[in-house]
This record gives C-alpha cells, structure tokens and sequence, in this order.
C-alpha cells in the first residue's frame, strides 16, 4: 500500500488548498458584517434598539471570527509536518585547536 502514498500527496494539497481559500473567503465575509455594522453605527442617526440591533451584530460577527480563528489554527496544526526523508540536521562547528587565532587577543 506504500505505493499509493505519493499518489494522495497531489489530492491531499489540493483539499489543504481549498480549506485555505474557504477560510479566506469566509473571514472575508465576517469582516464585511463587521465593517457594515460599524459604519452604519457612525453614519446613521439611529434610535436604540436599532443601534442594539448593530451591536449585537458586532458581538456576534466577532464571536464567529474568533471561532473561524480557532478553525484555522487547527487546520494549520493538522497539515504541518516535516517532509518525509529529509532529516533535521544541525550542523557542528569545526573546533578550532587552541591558538590558531580562536582566542581573543589580550
């Protein structure tokens, strides 16, 4: 079964591709209502339950981008991973033998 392995890689980016581009396009959206509720609330001269109606809005709207926020982290969480075969390797620094010019000059 390992062969079918790279065979998925391709699919599994796209659907990592389009997680991206829904989220976007859903953070876009909220920011919209958020944006909308607020000039409305600049720009128009509007009795108290309209301006409780708009705010509440604003509540709500924030309460989804926090939860879309916490979606999206975990998608990242979920996909991110080191390429498989090529390990981490930090690399040595050569040591230097006592007086080759390693030692600060006094």
């Amino acid at each position: 079964m390992g062969y079918q392995l790279p065979a998925l890689e391709p699919r599994a980016e796209g659907a990592r591709s389009g997680d991206a581009v829904a989220a976007s396009d859903q953070l876009r959206r909220t920011l919209t209502l958020i944006s909308g509720y607020s000039q409305t609330l600049l720009h128009l001269q509007l009795d108290e339950a309209e301006r409780s109606h708009y705010l509440n809005g604003i509540v709500r709207a924030v309460e989804s981008l926090s939860e879309q926020a916490e979606e999206i982290l975990g998608l990242v969480a979920d996909h991110r991973a080191v390429p498989a075969g090529r390990p981490v390797v930090t690399p040595e620094r050569p040591a230097v033998p006592p007086g080759n010019g390693s030692e600060p000059a006094t």
